[in-house]
C-alpha cells in the first residue's frame, strides 16, 4: 500500500536496506528468496520492496518476518524492526492536515512528536509551541500569500494540537531561545501581544519549559 513518506517509514526502509547490504543481496535477489517461502497470495513484488526501502510502501508483519528469517536477523533486532514497522504503519494525527502541510512539514511535525527534548531558536515570531490561538491566527493571516484565508482556522487548530506534546508524560523539556525582536514586534495588535506575553510568563512556570530572551 502506498503512503506519503514519513520519518518512521524512511527509518524502517534504511534499516531494511542496511541488513540487505550486509547480506550482500540485491533487491531482486532478496525478493526471489523471500517469495520462495511464501504462499502465492503473500508474495511481494520487486517494485513494492523498492518502494518499502524508500519509505513509500507499507510492510506487512508477514513480509517482515520472512525478511528476518531469510537474512537470519537476530531475535532482538527482529523485535526492534517489528516495533518500528508497527510505528511506521500508524497514522499520525498530523496527517489529518495533509491538505495544508507539505511533505517536509509533516516530517518536521513527526520529528517533534518523537522527540523527548526540543530546542528552538526564533528571530521573527514567538515559537509555535508557545503561541496562543489569536497570535497564531495573526501570524497565519500575515502569511496570506502562502496560507489561504479558509485555512487559517486549520493552521491554528494544528498548532494548538501540536502544543499538547508539552504535557505528554514522556516529554522531558522545551528549551526556547527568542530574540528580543520576536517579543517586541507587535503581532495581531497590542491586546493580542499583551495576552501572548502573559502566556509566556505563565508557561515558563512549567518545569518542562525554559524560555530565554536574546538581547
Amino acid at each position: 500500500m502506498a503512503l506519503r513518506k514519513t520519518i518512521r517509514s524512511r527509518r524502517l526502509g534504511k534499516q531494511l536496506r542496511e541488513f540487505r547490504h550486509q547480506a550482500n543481496l540485491r533487491q531482486e535477489d532478496l525478493v526471489v528468496v523471500m517469495n520462495e517461502g511464501l504462499n502465492s497470495e503473500y508474495r511481494i513484488s520487486g517494485n513494492h520492496w523498492r518502494r518499502t526501502e524508500n519509505g513509500l510502501s507499507r510492510l506487512t508483519p508477514v513480509h517482515l518476518a520472512r525478511f528476518c528469517e531469510v537474512l537470519e536477523v537476530e531475535e532482538e533486532q527482529a523485535t526492534a524492526l517489528e516495533r518500528l514497522r508497527a510505528k511506521a504503519d500508524e497514522p499520525g494525527w498530523w496527517q489529518e492536515y495533509s491538505d495544508i502541510l507539505s511533505e517536509i512539514g509533516e516530517m518536521l511535525l513527526e520529528l517533534g512528536e518523537d522527540a523527548v527534548r526540543i530546542r528552538t531558536y526564533d528571530t521573527v515570531f514567538i515559537q509555535g509551541l508557545l503561541q496562543i490561538e489569536t497570535y497564531t491566527a495573526a501570524v497565519a493571516n500575515s502569511a496570506i500569500a502562502t496560507v489561504r484565508t479558509v485555512d487559517v482556522d486549520r493552521v491554528v487548530e494544528l498548532r494548538m494540537r501540536r502544543q499538547k506534546r508539552l504535557s505528554d508524560p514522556d516529554f522531558r523539556g522545551l528549551s526556547a531561545v527568542l530574540t528580543e525582536g520576536a517579543i517586541r514586534t507587535i503581532v495581531g495588535g497590542p491586546a493580542v501581544m499583551a495576552a501572548q506575553l502573559r502566556h509566556l510568563l505563565q508557561i515558563s512556570q512549567n518545569p518542562k519549559v525554559e524560555i530565554r530572551i536574546l538581547p
